[in-house]
């Protein structure tokens, strides 16, 4: 899939921006740096309502970026999280946020690609990636918010995830509203899982898709 002008064009501000920017979701004031893939709130919350967690659960997000969403899950649910990605201004930003709503001691963020930065006996009950969604090779690091070249990054995440997964866990996948659901389902399928639940009519895509896996 080419990634379409519409999301080309919005990568291209980001990179314009130099200032941290604060993004208010759920009530709560958080900051993304420059350089930090900047979402929009209602995606976030829209995931943070459709991941099946239950309180006192783990979450491990995979490309975490400015850590929003599993702090939501700390300050509101009591879920202890950890969240991974590659850049370390992400990072960064994530431990910032983490600060300012004092819940450091409730998530850890890591910077590595994909699983590499966890220990080997940790499992989590949810798993979940927002994924890259495009096929293209990133010309750099805001790039890879949304592509992965032949999706070796999905590839590696669907056949790498079930493997840190506590028993009943749930591997997840949320993707962009410009993604083809009919290939990724195939692609999913490749890798031996069902998909248990989703969480938008893909028809209207009026929200992101959110696929939980069962593996077979």
């Amino acid at each position: 899939m080419d990634i379409p002008v519409s999301t080309k064009a919005y990568l291209n501000y980001l990179r314009t921006v130099r200032e941290p920017t604060p993004l208010i979701v759920r009530g709560r004031t958080f900051t993304v740096l420059p350089g930090v893939f900047l979402p929009g709130s209602g995606s976030l919350d829209y995931f943070f309502q459709h991941l099946p967690l239950k309180d006192g659960r783990t979450l491990l997000e995979i490309g975490t970026g400015h850590g929003i969403l599993p702090l939501l899950y700390a300050i509101e649910r009591d879920i202890q999280g950890v969240g991974t990605d590659l850049l370390p201004e992400a990072i960064l930003c994530a431990r910032l946020n983490a600060n300012r709503h004092g819940v450091t001691d409730r998530v850890d963020f890591r910077q590595g690609d994909l699983f590499q930065p966890l220990r080997r006996d940790e499992r989590f009950d949810v798993v979940f990636w927002n994924t890259t969604v495009f096929g293209e090779k990133p010309v750099d690091d805001m790039d890879r918010a949304v592509t992965s070249e032949n999706y070796e990054s999905l590839d590696r995440y669907l056949r790498e995830g079930r493997s840190w997964l506590r028993p009943g866990g749930s591997l997840c996948v949320g993707f962009t509203v410009d993604a083809d659901p009919t290939f990724l389902k195939a692609r999913i399928a490749e890798y031996r899982y069902d998909i248990q639940a989703v969480s938008s009519l893909e028809k209207t895509r009026e929200h992101p898709l959110i696929y939980v896996l069962r593996p077979r």
